[in-house]
């Protein structure tokens, strides 16, 4: 009779061992959350880069568009996935203001600025590769640090209330019995 008593516990404890989570509450993948950011900035980037190479200047203007927002936008869906849309829109929002000061260096120092085009041509040039380069890192590091965002997410859902019920087993013993937790 104690084995089935036992068996019957063990059966029923792993249903209620994750308390209210279910259906309500799930755990999120980190590798789904690093999935949906690469899909999110590289699908729209492929076809945004082909449509520029191109060559027509309507077709040139759709494909700059798909690739500000697979480069603006994608990268920060995983942390969206994750529930950690602050952190999503500061990164956006670093990628804008990169995106911003390129274009307003380009305007000040592409001629406006200086009589020697050159030079003010030169200044430019090297300013938006720096700024490309901070929006090409932001996005990278938008995607490495997605599986952060859904640990979080995942740390606050477990310790977030709910009862937990796991069965306690001494075989020295020979004694059994339940162990209930609430979380608050």
């Amino acid at each position: 009779m104690k084995d089935i008593v036992l068996v019957l516990l063990m059966f029923f404890s792993s249903f209620l061992s994750y308390g209210y989570e279910g259906e309500a509450i799930k755990l999120k993948s980190s590798s789904t959350a690093v999935k949906y950011s690469v899909g999110a900035t590289l699908l729209p980037v492929v076809p945004g880069l082909f449509l520029i190479t191109m060559g027509h200047d309507y077709v040139d203007l759709g494909g700059f568009l798909l690739c500000l927002s697979g480069f603006f936008v994608g990268p920060s869906v995983g942390h969206f996935y994750a529930g950690n849309s602050e952190r999503a829109m500061a990164s956006i929002g670093l990628r804008s203001a990169c995106l911003f000061a390129g274009g307003l260096s380009t305007l000040l120092l592409g001629g406006f600025m200086y009589s020697d085009n050159d030079v003010g041509a030169a200044i430019s040039s090297l300013a938006i590769i720096a700024l490309g380069v901070g929006i090409l890192w932001s996005a990278a590091y938008d995607i490495r640090t997605c599986p952060r965002s859904v640990e979080k997410y995942n740390e606050s859902v477990r310790d977030y209330g709910g009862f937990h019920l796991t069965p306690e087993i001494d075989v020295k013993d020979k004694s059994y019995g339940l162990s209930l937790v609430y979380k608050f």
